[in-house]
């Protein structure tokens, strides 16, 4: 099924934000820069303000989950799309269903990871929104506030990113877990997953049999579903390394942070974060030289 989605301007009314917000799935409040300063430098028209503005009142009539009347045709005060003109029936409707979104650009200014991702959850914490996406920047024009045109766009960093916030949203990490200000950008060769796992080996191993699903969803190679799967499977088993890899687990990663029944996987005896970090590099090498993305990724 499609899914609608409508880019406010900044200006937008709120009478207009209502009026559209029972039409479409999903709105947009770019915030396309990640700090006042560099809105100030590359995109002066907006601000903080005019932003936040917008997203709030959205965010507001988010928590107001009652259905709405849909507006009359005879009187919609702008000139509706075609694809919107069908929309008739039910006659109440959720406002922005599929909640709103923003976009950020990575690398056209000199802020770190750190202060990405805690913008990034701050937005998710104030304004309940559905996605952050984030855009390597492209260098298109010669311009001194910009990079040079021969700097290739920062699609590992960009990827590393985005892995964070998947770790922000789903996996119950905060940003100041996974970054600090005496290290305030992604490790090029880890997932930030991975690399949290490296610098916290005091949290390992995590025994398979014993681990409650917030512990298991911190351990590489362990995503949401599989950890479901391992505490389902637990009700009626105890599970052995070889009962894992039919749950889905990535063992290639996972075996250097957990125990079944004890015992670390194939005899590993060396655990330690130069040894763990080695093989893991090993195996992100090899995950992106496979990938067509990697004749534009470097690490």
């Amino acid at each position: 099924m499609a899914i609608f989605m409508l880019k406010l301007y900044l200006g937008s009314s709120k009478e207009l934000i209502d009026e559209l917000g029972v039409l479409v799935d999903r709105m947009s409040i770019n915030i396309e820069l990640p700090s006042q300063n560099s809105l100030k430098l590359l995109a002066p028209e907006k601000s903080k303000e005019n932003i936040v503005t917008p997203m709030s009142y959205v965010a507001q009539n988010l928590d107001d989950s009652s259905k709405r009347l849909l507006p009359n045709k005879k009187n919609w005060s702008f000139t509706p799309l075609p694809t919107l003109q069908i929309v008739h029936k039910p006659k109440f409707r959720n406002f922005v269903p599929a909640g709103q979104t923003t976009q950020l650009i990575v690398g056209a200014t000199p802020e770190s990871d750190l202060k990405i991702i805690k913008l990034s959850e701050s937005l998710y914490q104030k304004f309940h929104l559905k996605r952050v996406y984030y855009s390597a920047y492209i260098s298109v024009n010669e311009d001194s506030l910009l990079p040079a045109l021969d700097n290739k766009p920062p699609l590992l960093r960009e990827n590393r990113i985005y892995q964070a916030d998947w770790l922000l949203r789903f996996y119950g990490f905060r940003a100041d877990e996974l970054l600090n200000e005496q290290n305030p950008n992604f490790n090029t060769l880890l997932d930030p997953k991975c690399d949290w796992a490296i610098r916290h080996l005091e949290n390992f191993p995590v025994e398979i049999n014993l681990a409650d699903y917030a512990t298991l969803l911190r351990v590489p190679g362990i995503g949401v579903i599989c950890a479901k799967r391992i505490l389902q499977a637990r009700k009626t088993t105890n599970l052995k390394f070889e009962d894992l890899k039919k749950l889905g687990i990535v063992l290639k990663r996972a075996r250097y942070f957990i125990t079944c029944n004890g015992k670390y996987y194939d005899h590993i005896q060396k655990f330690n974060d130069r040894f763990i970090s080695e093989n893991l590099v090993y195996l992100e090498r090899k995950r992106f030289t496979s990938s067509k993305l990697c004749t534009n990724l470097s690490f």
